[in-house]
């Protein structure tokens, strides 16, 4: 039995030694700070791209968030700024949440995520209406309300050679260059509610299959493969990840008097990069986030993607 445990003891110490990324300093937290700005965006296009795509915007500025990672555990909140009065009054006024909670393992992540907008305009307002000038008023949807809920799983196939929780949040150090594979998995479900069609009058005849098209319920399940990797030298470090994802999705919409529910295939990709510099007690990282989801409806489609890009700094007690 002592033989046994010896060569435990032994085998993890090696596999410690050999990791490239080391973790966060024993019962010790991981404070950040700094300005957010996410987006949920949503598109109706035609498949073939044939058509003008209607893109529905958030007027919604950067955040200050404040975070906190601790034993694997990780969340951030933030507040964000009243938009000046001009703002509003040419893009009008958007209401939004945005929650992010995670939970990081050495080779199992899960995210977790809730989004709530309410008004949205259209960013190609002038090409929708050419009588739109200047500093005129986007075209604006004050009742288009749309939520996002859902997780997203990853497990890393090289533990050893790539951190997600050091290299996207921080959470200890990747002291070398590595990259891995991983799976993907997510469950989400989008919801889109408003009091009229999401077709603009002039361009009925373009979305004719759709537009009476108001509200729907969108569940979404995903599998997918992902790879990453990450260039350390010192402190300094570019990280990059990339997933494809593929799956079924449950629709429920209405079509004017028609009611439609189906499951169908779908799918949907997501890209980060983050670089940025992590001492041993300080910290400081810029992000670039973007995910998307495909809702195929008819011949037409609308897109659902979230941006985020931020900038943080920190301290590893």
């Amino acid at each position: 039995m002592l033989v046994i445990f010896s060569f435990l003891l032994i085998f993890k110490g090696s596999l410690l030694f050999a990791a490239k990324w080391s973790p966060p300093r024993a019962n010790t937290p991981t404070v950040k700070m700094g300005i957010v700005g996410t987006s949920l965006n949503l598109d109706v296009k035609d498949i073939k791209g044939e058509e003008t795509p209607i893109q529905y915007r958030p007027n919604s500025l950067g955040r200050i968030a404040v975070g906190i990672e601790y034993l694997g555990f990780g969340a951030m909140v933030g507040v964000a700024p009243q938009a000046a009065q001009s703002n509003e009054s040419q893009f009008g006024k958007t209401i939004g949440v945005d929650y992010q909670f995670r939970f990081l393992r050495e080779q199992n992540s899960f995210d977790f995520f809730y989004q709530k907008y309410q008004g949205f305009y259209i960013l190609n307002s002038k090409k929708i209406d050419p009588t739109i000038q200047g500093e005129d008023p986007y075209l604006q949807r004050s009742d288009l309300h749309t939520e996002h809920i859902g997780f997203q799983y990853y497990r890393t196939l090289s533990p050893d050679n790539f951190s997600i929780a050091a290299c996207f949040d921080q959470s200890g150090w990747q002291k070398e260059s590595g990259g891995t594979w991983f799976y993907y998995g997510a469950l989400s479900q989008h919801h889109i509610d408003s009091d009229f069609s999401l077709i603009p009058t002039s361009l009925t005849s373009s979305y004719s299959s759709i537009q009476d098209f108001q509200k729907g319920d969108f569940t979404t399940a995903k599998l997918g493969i992902g790879g990453a990797y990450v260039w350390v030298y010192n402190n300094f470090y570019i990280a990059g990840k990339l997933i494809a994802a593929f799956g079924q999705q449950k629709q429920n919409y209405n079509l004017g008097t028609e009611e439609i529910n189906r499951w169908i295939p779908t799918s949907g990709g997501s890209a980060k990069i983050s670089l940025g510099i992590n001492g041993d007690t300080y910290f400081t990282s810029f992000n670039l986030f973007n995910d998307s989801t495909d809702i195929t409806l008819n011949d037409r489609q609308i897109q659902f993607g979230t941006l985020e890009i931020s900038w943080l700094w920190g301290v590893h007690f």
